[in-house]
């Protein structure tokens, strides 16, 4: 038996979204799994540690699809000025294979980071501490996200949220 101790840390950046009278643009934080990208196979992390990310993206998310809506949704924000954020949970090698799945499957959204939520730090923390070191207003962040436990935490902070399946049924 092998034991795999995965660290994940976050990274934050200071992204300029300024709009017209220095007004900041929306940031729109986006998960992957099931919300971005719909698929039925879930898998333990050992299985991921050994496979290059080609490998791994064919392997675990070959029968997977984009939320089109979502993505037709995201596009516009994108274009009307938002900043795009994939936040998920996942070890580094995994938000590697996650990059490649939109990469390859969602060309045109131009993401403009990549966040990867770890066991000890939430998803909400993560949001707070990057609107407070990009001194951005919590009402210019948005939440996409399938999970109605990281959407009711995010809400309790004053972030505002959207499930996936209501822009899917637009």
């Amino acid at each position: 038996m092998h034991i795999i101790i995965l660290i994940c840390y976050i990274q934050i950046y200071i992204i300029p979204n300024v709009g017209v009278n220095n007004k900041v643009k929306r940031v729109i934080f986006v998960d992957f799994d099931d919300t971005i990208c719909l698929h039925n196979v879930h898998i333990c992390v050992d299985d991921r540690m050994f496979l290059n990310i080609n490998e791994a993206s064919e392997k675990f998310y070959a029968k997977s699809e984009i939320n089109q809506p979502l993505n037709k949704y995201l596009v516009n924000e994108k274009n009307n000025g938002a900043t795009i954020i994939l936040l998920t949970s996942a070890c580094s090698k995994m938000l590697d294979i996650k990059k490649y799945w939109l990469r390859t499957n969602c060309p045109l959204i131009e993401f403009d980071d990549y966040i990867s939520a770890s066991i000890d730090i939430n998803k909400t923390q993560i949001m707070l501490s990057y609107a407070k070191y990009n001194k951005i207003d919590i009402s210019s962040i948005v939440l996409i996200d399938d999970s109605c436990i990281e959407r009711k935490i995010a809400e309790e902070s004053g972030i505002s949220t959207y499930n996936p399946q209501l822009i899917m049924n637009r």
